[in-house]
């Protein structure tokens, strides 16, 4: 199963429209701007929807719909916002238009601007059925939900089943993984305890789908605890059941004693638990009546019965002391006595002059932990700065154990950093020892309050190889000890990203370096501009030079681009080229931004049969590393959206199970491929047939003391544009198939068994025609793969790949191509 963001909000995503405008609204407050916009369902307003805007930093405002629809927040203070919609009947939203809180887009709020977000509530079905037991007999109060067919993130559907075991529940059109929850036990429709197991059901709009299900055979715990002179405990000692690694899913639940002392666990998942009793302290014994996990046994609860667990609780004794610094007490530092290879922990907080007391300690072996509530300090006792090296101190029944500790003496330590080349002193750099931590404000970091003992530095400096562990620093009593760091320069570029219309720096974009002869973007962000789109890319290759790749990260208003000599552009081949000096910062170009494009359209395949698996993107990521940044799923009936591209001419990547990898115009490669012409503003419609490509297909022979190949892999590398064509699993029989679009010329790269074989190269290149090829490979040496028992058929030419050329004009507004493919499906 597969996520497709489009299955769960459709083409109403083609109704959000996100835009920023001028003064058109006045601010509340002169450092202030303001969210506004309206909220429709199927094109008409929606009123009392509550709308929520908030902010990572915690700044935050809301308003509700008036009978129009609209809304406005005022007085948000500048920063990227979220906007969340909660409509009566429907699931809570994010603009634009998901139910995912990661696909949320982040909507820039500036001083004395009102941001427009208009959303539209996404389309909406229903689900509705009934639970009943093995019997046929109603379950009452079983937790429903939705959940998305691959991640298993909620999809916005919930109920609770009646006393009959009805129920019903509003979810957005698309496609769910429904799942009931019954005491602590949770399955999936259709009777799956795995989540793997489930079938997933799709939901059209205005559509209600009756799904039923049968609970699973469950089992339950039942006992009496007693305590340790042998009396029932009475009411609230907490009993849990957690499974073990053994059992077929994860569950903890837990239940509390009546004042008989008696518990009861019902709709437990059959299969082996570990269970224990929490006394209100904390402290935790293990079953049956010990304190430590070697020696617990496990309890295997059967279906359809109740297992029977009573136990007897250890006698339980008192740690008390105080934790002084120098001869005062430590108000309020946290004290934790953790059992010497049990479970849990018993915990409290000192009284103002440092003084505290744990009651209802289990019996058994315990270290003690002093903890600074903010985080300044933790030590063992006594006076041990691990807890693999902390006392051992005893607890016994009735008995009280007096641990006493004081902070132990501290130090102060003064860091410098140099230029290991030039010798000339760092500044501005980050360093943290122990648990002092801060930035250097000049060419030197004064940290106090650090432990005596010796302890490793962490450093690092913009433009520097950090340094984490490599240095340290011996640190003694009322000493302030000065420790030089040497750092060594990695090359770095910098400089800064604006809005073309307005000069305005842009926050939150990534900047990227790629290395000139291949196009491999990182796997992540890398570097991102500041507030004032300041820009410092320390990400680069050892050497060469390079051209820069810009994306929206936190930001949502821009498009991506290839930075050009006068701006932006979709073609790698005419993206400025910078060299950055072999060592520190090289002044990197101003780049300026343009808003986002829309791209849509339609990916069907040449088999008539729907694409499995399909993505669309720019390029085509190492096989190892996932999807493409930027790339989009192409959802069950084929349709794809992205709002990624920014307003220029791109070569576009499709890509599906079962086909080769190729390009817009139905071409082998991105030197060929036709560009698609994008718009800011406007929405451009390029739908793609793919075609299956040619089956390259063959054995791997490795030598005979090399274990059997097993999830190894063939990778294919354009010879031209040193983009990656195909990827093909080796079998544990050595066989392996990879599509790939001819005529192409491919270098072939074999991973295989770790460590030895994990890059072996084929010695020439692979030339592929227009028709299915038999190639086998023998593996001759760890670095060296030969073509053997076959021959590679070439039927038709290769022509030279054309030079780099102007990007072309507009496309037609809606050309349907005879050919595609993209990035190996994840």
């Amino acid at each position: 199963m597969r996520r497709s963001p489009l299955r769960r909000v459709g083409l109403m995503l083609l109704a959000v429209v996100v835009t920023t405008l001028g003064m058109t609204t006045p601010a509340h407050a002169a450092d202030t701007g303001t969210i506004s916009g309206k909220i429709t369902y199927k094109n008409q307003p929606v009123a009392d929807v509550f709308v929520y805007a908030f902010a990572e930093s915690g700044a935050s405002g809301y308003a509700t719909t008036d009978a129009n629809g609209n809304y406005q927040i005022a007085d948000l203070q500048p920063d990227l916002y979220r906007v969340q919609v909660s409509a009566q009947g429907h699931p809570t939203q994010y603009a634009p238009a998901t139910i995912s809180y990661f696909d949320a887009a982040m909507h820039a709020v500036s001083t004395g601007v009102n941001t427009v977000v208009n959303d539209a509530l996404v389309p909406i079905g229903t689900i509705a059925g009934r639970l009943v037991n093995s019997s046929g007999g109603g379950m009452a109060n079983a937790m429903i939900a939705t959940h998305d067919p691959e991640t298993e993130e909620p999809t916005g559907g919930s109920a609770s089943t009646d006393a009959q075991g009805y129920y019903s529940m509003v979810v957005p059109v698309g496609t769910h993984v429904v799942s009931f929850t019954i005491g602590s036990s949770r399955q999936y429709v259709p009777g799956a305890r795995d989540f793997t197991d489930a079938q997933a059901v799709a939901v059209a709009a205005d559509q209600t789908v009756t799904v039923n299900e049968t609970a699973l055979p469950n089992g339950s715990a039942a006992g009496t605890v007693l305590d340790a002179a042998g009396q029932r405990v009475g009411y609230g000692l907490e009993v849990i059941f957690a499974s073990t690694e053994d059992h077929p899913e994860y569950v903890y639940a837990s239940a509390y004693t009546d004042e008989n002392g008696d518990y009861r666990l019902d709709g437990l998942p059959p299969g082996p638990y570990r269970v224990m009793f929490r006394l209100a302290s904390g402290s935790i014994m293990l079953y049956p009546h010990t304190m430590v996990e070697s020696a617990a046994q496990t309890v295997t609860v059967a279906e359809n019965a109740v297992t029977d667990v009573d136990d007897q609780l250890l006698g339980t004794g008192t740690v008390k002391g105080r934790f002084t610094v120098g001869t005062e007490g430590a108000a309020g530092v946290e004290v934790i006595a953790r059992p010497a290879g049990g479970y849990g922990a018993a915990w409290t907080n000192a009284d103002d002059d440092g003084y505290y007391e744990i009651d209802d300690v289990f019996a058994g072996s315990y270290t003690v932990d002093f903890r600074d509530p903010d985080g300044a300090f933790e030590q063992w006792a006594t006076g041990k700065l691990t807890e693999e090296t902390a006392n051992i101190f005893a607890v016994t029944a009735g008995g009280t154990t007096t641990v006493n500790d004081s902070l132990l003496p501290t130090g102060t330590v003064k860091l410098t950093a140099k230029d290991l080349t030039s010798g000339a002193a760092v500044k501005g750099f980050t360093a943290s020892v122990f648990t002092g931590y801060g930035q250097a404000a000049t060419d030197s970091l004064t940290l106090t309050g650090i432990p005596i003992g010796t302890h490793p530095i962490s450093l690092s400096a913009a433009g520097y190889d950090s340094i984490d562990g490599e240095v340290s620093v011996t640190v003694q009593a009322g000493k302030t000890v000065t420790v030089q760091v040497p750092l060594t320069r990695i090359r770095a570029l910098a400089g800064t990203i604006v809005d073309r219309a307005t000069g305005a720096g842009v926050r939150g974009v990534c900047v990227m370096a790629v290395s000139v002869p291949r196009f491999v973007l990182p796997d992540g962000c890398g570097d991102s501009t500041d507030e004032n789109g300041n820009y410092r890319i320390t990400y680069l290759p050892e050497s060469g030079p390079v051209k820069i790749f810009v994306a929206p990260y936190e930001e949502s208003l821009h498009g991506a681009q290839w930075v050009g000599a006068t701006g932006g552009t979709g073609d790698q081949r005419q993206a400025v080229t910078v060299t950055p000096g072999a060592q520190g910062w090289t002044t990197g170009p101003a780049i300026k931004m343009d808003k986002r494009a829309l791209l849509k359209g339609t990916v069907t395949s040449e088999t008539g049969q729907p694409v499995e698996w399909g993505s669309v993107g720019m390029y085509v990521p190492h096989p190892g590393v996932g999807g493409g940044f930027g790339d989009v799923q192409v959802d069950e009936d084929g349709r794809y959206s992205s709002n990624f591209f920014g307003p220029y001419s791109w070569p576009l990547v499709f890509g599906a199970t079962g086909h080769a990898v190729q390009w817009s115009g139905g071409k082998p490669d991105r030197f060929s491929a036709i560009p698609v012409k994008l718009t800011a503003g406007t929405t451009t419609t390029y739908n793609y047939k793919l075609k299956v490509g040619q089956a390259v297909s063959g054995r791997i022979t490795l030598p005979e003391t090399v274990d059997k190949p097993g999830g190894d892999r063939l990778i294919a590398s354009n010879v031209t544009t040193k983009d990656y064509t195909a990827v093909g699993e080796v079998l544990a029989d050595g066989s392996y198939t990879m599509r790939v679009l001819g005529p192409v010329q491919m270098t072939i790269e074999y991973e295989g068994p770790w460590p030895t074989y994990q890059s072996v190269q084929f010695t020439g290149k692979l030339t592929v025609g227009r028709r299915d090829q038999l190639v086998n490979f023998c593996v001759t040496s760890p670095t060296t793969m030969v073509i053997c028992g076959s021959k590679a058929a070439i039927d038709v030419p290769l022509q030279p790949t054309p030079p780099a050329r102007p990007v072309p004009g507009t496309m037609p507004a809606q050309p349907v191509l005879p050919g595609g493919g993209g990035p190996q499906p994840r």
